[in-house]
């Protein structure tokens, strides 16, 4: 099976031959990702490359900030705060330590990838006893905003405590 997107540039890049681009399935591999400047043809050529994967019967994913994908018959259009939620500070299991542990982890990769320095200890140490303090007090999954409201509180409470 092959996946066709359009066709080739003549050599003067210019003009279009009547030669169809394609390649085969099997170089997708497993994600695609489509870079470029405003206006270079990003949403069309990944338009494109969707309707080519749905036509091979390929399911695929794709992250729309604006919509504009929901046109295709039987998308399933997945709505943040609707029909969609992801779990940031969820973990499996009953083991409150190691899941929070891997929680701080997150966000210490995710602070590292951001900002390019980790979490200070204190930091760390923060999250920890917010995050086991409540979970050791509730059996629900804490939303970020409860998270980011306690650590306000610790700061309010302990004016030292910077970050």
């Amino acid at each position: 099976m092959s996946v066709r997107l359009g066709f080739r540039l003549r050599d003067n890049m210019y003009s279009f031959s009547s030669e169809s681009f394609s390649f085969p399935l099997e170089c997708l591999g497993k994600h695609v990702c489509v870079f470029g400047r405003t206006g270079s043809g990003k949403s069309t050529t990944a338009k494109i490359l969707l309707h080519e994967l749905l036509r091979n019967n390929v399911s695929a994913l794709v992250f729309d900030r604006v919509g504009e994908f929901n046109v295709f018959d039987g998308a399933r259009v997945l709505v943040p705060g609707k029909n969609f939620r992801v779990a940031p500070l969820a973990f499996e299991g009953d083991d409150v330590v190691s899941g929070v542990e891997n929680i701080v982890s997150l966000l210490n990769n995710f602070f590292y990838t951001t900002y390019f320095s980790p979490l200070s200890p204190l930091q760390s140490r923060v999250l920890r006893d917010v995050l086991e303090g409540y979970y050791y007090r509730f059996n629900e999954v804490m939303k970020v905003s409860g998270l980011v409201d306690k650590v306000r509180g610790v700061q309010s409470r302990y004016s030292r405590v910077k970050g």
